[in-house]
């Protein structure tokens, strides 16, 4: 019988990386809206505290912003983010799994606290045993 044990050196996969982007602007009434409502819910969960919030401030109107809106840990996601939010308006979301866009959306009522805490989780087990998969729907701050 053949047992294998770590070696002492031995150097453990890093934890998966969950991004949290919220576009959003101050002049949004469905944005402050989220803000007063669905981000406090979310942050009262342990598995939401887990995760990296960016805030990326946005026009109403507007598409999502171009990359040098975006903080440089996520620059470069800008594009497939952009890929996976239809159209323009605020507020808009995005869900990133070791760099990765797993969902994003457009809309403060499409997805619950509830149902964004889901994805995350699946996220994070999807994690402990491949890489991101692709979620059913999609926060960094940058200043």
């Amino acid at each position: 019988m053949l047992c294998f044990a770590p070696a002492a050196n031995a150097q453990h996969a890093p934890a998966s990386q969950i991004d949290f982007v919220y576009f959003g602007s101050a002049d949004c009434p469905y944005c402050r809206g989220w803000e007063a409502h669905d981000l406090p819910q979310l942050m009262k969960s342990k598995v939401f505290r887990q995760v990296r919030l960016t805030k990326i401030t946005k026009e109403i109107g507007s598409p999502v912003p171009p990359a040098s809106s975006f903080p440089e840990a996520i620059r470069q996601l800008r594009e497939p983010i952009a890929e996976n939010i239809e159209g323009a308006g605020s507020p808009m979301f995005a869900i990133l799994a070791d760099g990765h866009v797993v969902a994003g959306w457009r809309g403060s009522k499409k997805y619950s606290a509830d149902q964004i805490l889901g994805i995350i989780e699946q996220q994070e087990a999807q994690s402990r045993s491949g890489p991101a998969v692709r979620a059913a729907g999609d926060l960094l701050v940058a200043r």
